[in-house]
């Protein structure tokens, strides 16, 4: 056992023979080891250094605090192999040292405590090679980054690129919204998007109807061609013209002047008749329309008239502006028309319209010398709601007086806003007589009938035929030359008994 022991005192002394004052290692050891402050080994630091935290001397001396053989024995905790070996985070050789956590000698070894390899070994807390030594310690990151920032872009302007934890990095969002260049002349405010350069189209429209715009993606330079749009249609914003179209890049109509009056067709509020003043004093006219009668139901009212009779007043249904009046009733005459202003009893004769003497504002669907009671059927209906009501009087074969070959079959249709239709079917059949057909407005109008163009107040009927009659005073924009209406009255109207 003695034997045993001194071999064992003399190998666990033996590698703690102290250098002299003079020696250079002893020179650096001040209250540490040879090369570090107080922790280190002499080959690693505790911080992943090759050189570890616990120097080769321990903080406390050749012997430590507590004899050769401390507590920690020649390989005590800290020892020349200190806890963390050659690739640990303290010691040259594993995280205990090369003779395991306790020395040769257990835990109360040669050394003491704080013997020659106590807890502060050869070399300082920084080691021969500072913190990060040739074998990374155990704190240091698993996964370092492989990339090299230079390598990581991407050519994209709209990522920025980063060499990251996982590798190389293109961050769009950090660019959205950055000026960029997407490579296209034909776009302007170019700008970073969702990682995509993009710009907005330059805009080349040059407001001309008659040319082709577009942009030419070699010059970014707008192009107008009129060459595609030569003699299409346009409009050259001109009322007076007429037949505009395209050529050589602009738009442009002719004039016409049907009348001569000296006022384009475009811009004449009556281009078929002369008219220098343009005057356009109401809407009132007579035009030709579809032929369209209406057909009544069962509802229908038959009147019975016999010759030369004026009938009771006859309800409309709605109130009828008229010329500037108003009425709700009117009353029929056997003789082919309705009055709304009769006379004191039924006129056989037909009158030169306008006249003066009653009966006024009347409308003529076929005004002759009639006999309903030899023939023929007369009734009337309102149709229709509010406000588009319609009331209608059809005269059937009701036979001119005295004929056995001539007869009338027509229907007025008088409509809530003031407008008349006269539906013509048959008026004389050949004949030599002459029926009216016309409107008349009231008494306190100027002497007003309306009726077509070039027709007289009285003519030969022309079957299936209709006329349309506006008898608004308004001014609607359509002269009054075209206004087919009569504003004088006949030679043939004395004024004191009748036309």
């Amino acid at each position: 056992m003695i034997a045993l022991r001194s071999v064992l005192t003399t190998s666990l002394l033996a590698p703690l023979v102290l250098p002299s004052c003079e020696d250079e290692a002893g020179r650096k050891t001040r209250g540490g080891g040879l090369d570090g402050s107080a922790d280190g080994n002499a080959e690693g630091s505790a911080s992943g250094g090759t050189s570890g935290s616990s120097g080769a001397s321990g903080s406390s001396g050749a012997s430590g605090s507590s004899g050769a053989s401390g507590s920690s024995g020649a390989g005590g905790s800290s020892g020349a192999s200190g806890s963390s070996g050659a690739g640990g985070s303290s010691g040259a050789g594993g995280s205990a040292g090369a003779s395991g956590s306790s020395g040769a000698s257990g835990s109360s070894g040669a050394g003491g405590s704080s013997g020659a390899s106590g807890s502060s070994g050869a070399s300082g807390s920084s080691g021969a090679s500072g913190s990060s030594g040739a074998d990374a310690g155990a704190d240091a990151p698993a996964d370092a980054p492989t990339c090299v920032p230079a390598t990581c872009d991407d050519g994209n302007a709209c990522t920025v690129d980063t060499c990251g934890a996982s590798g190389c990095e293109h961050d769009a969002a950090a660019a959205q919204g950055v000026t960029c260049d997407d490579g296209d002349l034909c776009t302007t405010s170019d700008v970073c998007g969702g990682g995509v350069c993009a710009g907005v189209a330059l805009d080349c429209t040059d407001a001309n109807a008659c040319t082709q715009d577009s942009c030419d993606s070699t010059s970014g330079q707008c192009v107008f061609d009129p060459g595609p749009l030569e003699a299409a249609t346009c409009d050259d914003g001109d009322a007076c013209t007429a037949g505009d179209v395209c050529g050589g890049g602009t738009c442009a109509g002719t004039t016409t002047d049907t009348d001569t009056d000296g006022i384009p067709d475009g811009c004449d509020n009556c281009p078929a008749i002369a008219n220098v003043g343009q005057e356009d004093s109401s809407g009132a006219r007579a035009a030709s329309t579809a032929f369209a009668p209406v057909a009544h139901t069962g509802a229908a009212v038959a009147l019975t008239l016999g010759d030369d009779e004026l009938s009771a007043a006859v309800p409309l249904g709605f109130t009828m502006p008229f010329f500037g009046e108003s009425y709700t009733e009117i009353y029929v005459d056997s003789n082919g028309y309705l009055a709304f202003e009769p006379a004191a009893g039924s006129i056989r004769w037909r009158q030169i319209l306008p006249c003066s003497p009653a009966p006024n504002a009347l409308i003529a669907l076929a005004w002759g010398d009639l006999d309903p009671s030899a023939g023929g059927t007369i009734t009337y209906e309102t149709f229709g709601v509010a406000p588009a009501r319609r009331f209608a009087v059809t005269f059937t074969g009701v036979p001119e007086l005295g004929s056995t070959t001539i007869s009338i079959t027509a229907q007025a249709v008088l409509h809530e806003s003031g407008r008349v239709e006269i539906h013509t079917t048959d008026m004389g059949g050949g004949g030599l007589s002459t029926f009216a057909r016309a409107v008349e407005a009231p008494a306190s109008a100027s002497p007003l009938a309306l009726f077509l163009p070039g027709d007289p107040a009285r003519f030969d009927g022309a079957p299936l035929s209709a006329v349309e009659y506006d008898t608004s005073l308004t001014a609607d924009g359509v002269g009054d030359a075209c206004a087919n209406a009569s504003t004088f009255e006949d030679l043939e109207c004395d004024g004191a008994g009748g036309c």
